[in-house]
């Protein structure tokens, strides 16, 4: 636990300040609140010119313990997020940022990432069985909340013999979106078993406001189906935008009135 001003915070994954990796999946974890048990507005990951959104999480664990110290602590005050890097030496930022804007380093990281420049995890079908190998690319958490008005689908997957899918598709309650074959040249490299080098995949999905499940499923040409991944995303509405559009909402009802006060006085005498 480490106490900075009148913040409480702990990083508890990664352990180590400087660290050796294989995996280019880094996962960070750990709580955040300040002196008043307040948690963050939002807690970011930084590297390079990129950054996430770390997952709110429940930590009840916490709250017993700082309890014990007499002090309240909000329940959501911890975080995770898994990132992934491409090989090489990294620095990696974890941010808490405050309700008022303000931004507090919590900690920075030298990561050097060593690993296949491709890494395939093992798929398997609703029946527990073994039909494919893949990876997912973007997104890489769980829940997305984007600014813009649709979300990027990416990845690569293969059937056991190492041959591309006949279709990979996004999938909603409401919609399917075909995604793009697209060629990923070296993987061959790190896996000869791969035949062919059209499996990587790439796709788009529209956005709502309200949170909305998402899929990714894939079907191979044997007709084996399989599903990918799973992630709730929605859309942020930024406040500029939204006070537009109320206002847009708001003279389609009654702007048109505004001006004609004279004529409609004139009209009821």
């Amino acid at each position: 636990m480490n106490q900075n001003r009148s913040f409480f915070f702990s990083i508890e994954s990664p352990k180590h300040r400087f660290h050796v990796v294989r995996e280019r999946k880094i996962c960070f974890s750990g709580y955040f609140f300040d002196g008043y048990g307040r948690k963050a507005n939002q807690i970011l990951i930084k590297w390079n010119d990129k950054q996430v959104i770390a997952n709110r999480v429940d930590r009840g664990d916490v709250q017993r313990l700082y309890a014990q110290k007499g002090m309240v602590v909000e329940q959501a005050v911890g975080f995770e997020s898994c990132i992934e890097l491409s090989r090489g030496l990294k620095e990696v930022e974890v941010i808490a940022e405050l309700s008022n804007g303000e931004k507090i380093k919590l900690k920075k990281f030298i990561l050097y990432v060593w690993s296949k420049k491709y890494c395939l995890d093992p798929l398997y079908n609703n029946k527990h069985q073994l039909v494919g190998y893949y990876n997912i690319e973007k997104p890489l958490e769980k829940e997305v909340v984007s600014t813009q008005h649709y979300i990027e689908i990416s990845g690569y997957v293969v059937d056991k013999d190492g041959y591309p899918p006949r279709v990979v598709q996004i999938k909603t309650p409401t919609r399917k979106y075909p995604c793009q074959q697209i060629c990923r040249q070296g993987i061959q490299k790190d896996y000869p078993f791969v035949k062919d080098t059209r499996c990587g995949f790439a796709g788009y999905a529209f956005l709502e406001d309200i949170p909305k499940q998402y899929s990714i499923e894939v079907e191979f040409l044997s007709g084996q189906v399989a599903e990918l991944a799973t992630f709730f995303a929605s859309l942020k509405v930024q406040e500029d935008r939204r006070e537009k559009e109320l206002y847009q909402k708001w003279f389609s009802c009654y702007g048109q009135l505004m001006g004609r006060e004279e004529e409609l006085l004139e009209g009821a005498s």
